[in-house]
C-alpha cells in the first residue's frame, strides 16, 4: 500500500513506513505523459477530459505539459475518467505484462488487457457479493461499503431499505460489467488488439473464408 508524498503533512515518513506503507515521491513528468497517452487512447480531447473532471481545457493542457502540478484530488478524478486505478496512474511502470506478452502504455493491447483484467475482477466480485447477499448473514453496513466501492454517493442510498440497497447494488454491479464489456467490444472492433494471440479473424465469417480459400490455393 502506498501513500502519496503530499499526504505527509498528515503523517511523517517514519510513521507511514512503520505502518507498512511505501512513500511515493511523485514523478509529475511521468504522470503527465501517462495522462496524455491514456486520454488519447480513449479518444478524448483535452476539453472532453476537462468536462469529465469539472476543469477547463487549459488546465488539462497545463497538467500534460508540466506547467502545473495536479492535486491528489484532481489526479483521483483523472484516474476515474480514464478508467485506471489511482495507484496505476501514479505508478512508475508503463507496461502491461500478461502471459501473451508485454505491452507498452498507449497501445491497444495495453488497454485491451487492462479492461480484460477489470472485467474479470468485476465479474468475479459480482459472484462473491451475490453469494453473500443470498446468505442469511447480510449486514447493512457491509452493503453500504459495497455501494461505496461502486462509487454510489451516500446521499443516493442513505434512505433506502436493506432490500432496496441489495437490488441497487446488484444493478450497479451489472452496470459496471456492461460498461467494461462495451468498451472491450468497441476496442476489438476498431483496433483488433493482439491479433496474433486472439485470432479475431476466427469470429469473422468473411475473413475466415478468405483464409480458407488462401490455404486451398
Amino acid at each position: 500500500m502506498g501513500v502519496w508524498k503530499e499526504g505527509l503533512d498528515l503523517a511523517s515518513r517514519e510513521f507511514a513506513e512503520s505502518l507498512g506503507m511505501t512513500v511515493v515521491d511523485p514523478d509529475y513528468e511521468w504522470v503527465s505523459k501517462k495522462m496524455k497517452t491514456l486520454r488519447e487512447l480513449h479518444g478524448l480531447t483535452q476539453q472532453d477530459l476537462g468536462d469529465k473532471i469539472g476543469q477547463s481545457k487549459q488546465s488539462i493542457y497545463n497538467y500534460e505539459n508540466g506547467k502545473k502540478e495536479p492535486t491528489i484530488k484532481t489526479l483521483s478524478k483523472i484516474a476515474g475518467a480514464l478508467d485506471i486505478e489511482f495507484e496505476d496512474l501514479i505508478g512508475d511502470t508503463g507496461k502491461f505484462i500478461s502471459e501473451s506478452g508485454e505491452y507498452e502504455l498507449g497501445t491497444p493491447e495495453y488497454l485491451f488487457y487492462d479492461l480484460l483484467t477489470k472485467l474479470g475482477r468485476y465479474v468475479g466480485g459480482k459472484k462473491i457479493i451475490n453469494s453473500y447477499l443470498e446468505s442469511d448473514k447480510v449486514d447493512i453496513t457491509e452493503i453500504n461499503y459495497f455501494l461505496s466501492v461502486y462509487d454510489v454517493p451516500k446521499s443516493v442510498y442513505k434512505t433506502m431499505t436493506l432490500q432496496q440497497k441489495k437490488k441497487y447494488l446488484q444493478y450497479k454491479m451489472q452496470e459496471m460489467i456492461d460498461d467494461i464489456s462495451e468498451k472491450l467490444g468497441k476496442l476489438v472492433l476498431e483496433k483488433k488488439p493482439d491479433e496474433i494471440s486472439m485470432h479475431w479473424e476466427d469470429f469473422n465469417p468473411y475473413e475466415k473464408q478468405e483464409h480458407e480459400d488462401e490455404a486451398k490455393d
